[in-house]
C-alpha cells in the first residue's frame, strides 16, 4: 500500500501530514531504519487515536443474522461461479 495515497485520502492535521511525508522521504533514501521511535507529532497522534478508539470492540455489537445471510449468499455465489466455470 502507497503511504501518500492513504495520505491524500484522509483529512488530518497538516502538520502531522507533514511529519509522516518527511517520515516517508526518510524510509526511501534508506535501509531499513531500524527500532527508532518516530517523530514525536506522529507519536502523539497514534497515542490519541489508541485512546480514542480503545473501547472500539465493545461499540460494535456482532449481528450473527446478518453474517449468516451473508456467508449463505457468498456460498450461493461461488457455487454459481463453480459450475459456470466447469459447464
Amino acid at each position: 500500500m502507497n503511504m501518500m495515497e492513504c495520505l491524500s485520502g484522509v483529512v488530518i492535521d497538516e502538520a502531522l501530514r507533514e511529519a509522516i511525508h518527511d517520515l516517508v522521504i526518510v524510509k526511501g533514501r534508506t535501509r531499513e531504519m531500524g527500532e527508532g521511535l518516530p517523530p514525536k507529532r506522529i507519536q502523539s497522534f497514534l497515542a490519541a487515536s489508541i485512546e480514542r478508539h480503545a473501547d472500539l470492540a465493545e461499540r460494535i455489537k456482532p449481528d450473527q443474522d446478518a453474517d449468516s445471510r451473508a456467508h449463505h449468499r457468498a456460498d450461493i455465489f461461488y457455487q454459481q461461479e463453480v459450475q459456470r466455470a466447469l459447464g
